[in-house]
C-alpha cells in the first residue's frame, strides 16, 4: 500500500510585489487546497488563513463581507491587483520586450524568458516561440532556419531542443579550433628554432666559439 503523503501548508503571503514569490503561494495553495475535500464557497476562507501583512488588509476590506462570492481564481487576480503596481504588467512586457540571448548561454536566455512571461501576463504559445526565436543570437536563428524549423509552426520543445544541439556543436567547433591553432603555434615555435639552430652552425662568427682574424701587419716601406 502506497503512503500518501500530507500536502504541504503554502508559505504565508505578506502581500510583496514579488511575482516569483506571488506564483509559488499561488501553486502551494493550490496544491494544498485540492489535497482536501473543500466546497467552492468555502475557498477563500481558507486562503486568508495563508496571508498576512498588506495581502490580509485585502482580504479584509474587499473579501470577508461576502467571502462565498469569491472564486480561487478571482482571489487570486483580486489579491495580485491590490498587492502590485497597476503598471506591474506593462513594466514586465517593456523587459519582455528588450529581452535578447546576446552573450547568455541559450539555458539562461530561455529562462529569464519565462520568468518575463510568468510576470507580464497572458502571452499565447505561438506568441512565446516567436518571442523565443527572435531573441536568439543570428547564428543560431540561420541553424534553426537550416533545419526546416520555423517561428510560425514549430513548437517551442522543437526550437528549444534544436537551438540546445547548436549551441553545443558552436562548443565542440570552438574547442577544436583553438586546439587546432595551439598544435600549429607549437609547430611554428619548433621550426623557427630548428632553423634559428641551423643558422647559428652555418654562421660561425655568430656563434661563441669563432675565432677572429687578426688584421695582417703592415709592410715597413724600405727606405732608398
Amino acid at each position: 500500500k502506497k503512503l500518501r503523503l500530507k500536502p504541504e501548508k503554502p508559505e504565508a503571503y505578506d502581500g510583496r510585489a514579488d511575482a516569483q514569490v506571488f506564483h509559488k503561494f499561488m501553486r502551494q495553495t493550490v496544491e494544498y487546497l485540492s489535497a482536501f475535500d473543500i466546497k467552492q464557497e468555502m475557498l477563500a476562507s481558507h486562503v486568508s488563513n495563508f496571508l498576512k501583512g498588506r495581502a490580509y488588509s485585502f482580504f479584509v476590506t474587499s473579501v470577508s463581507s461576502a467571502p462565498r462570492k469569491w472564486t480561487l481564481r478571482k482571489l487570486f487576480e483580486g489579491l495580485f491587483n491590490y498587492c502590485f503596481p497597476v503598471d506591474y504588467r506593462l513594466q514586465q512586457q517593456e523587459k519582455l520586450d528588450k529581452c535578447y540571448q546576446r552573450d547568455k548561454t541559450v539555458r539562461d536566455y530561455v529562462h529569464e524568458l519565462e520568468n518575463l512571461f510568468l510576470m507580464s501576463g497572458y502571452v499565447s504559445t505561438r506568441e512565446k516561440v516567436k518571442r523565443l526565436w527572435n531573441g536568439f543570437r543570428p547564428e543560431i536563428q540561420a541553424e534553426l532556419w537550416k533545419m526546416f524549423l520555423t517561428p510560425d509552426t514549430s513548437y517551442w520543445s522543437q526550437v528549444l531542443k534544436t537551438a540546445e544541439t547548436i549551441e553545443l556543436a558552436e562548443r565542440v567547433s570552438h574547442r577544436a579550433g583553438r586546439h587546432a591553432t595551439a598544435s600549429q603555434d607549437a609547430k611554428q615555435g619548433k621550426s623557427l628554432a630548428s632553423f634559428s639552430a641551423s643558422r647559428r652552425s652555418d654562421n660561425p662568427s655568430r656563434s661563441g666559439g669563432s675565432h677572429r682574424f687578426s688584421k695582417p701587419a703592415e709592410r715597413k716601406s724600405e727606405r732608398p
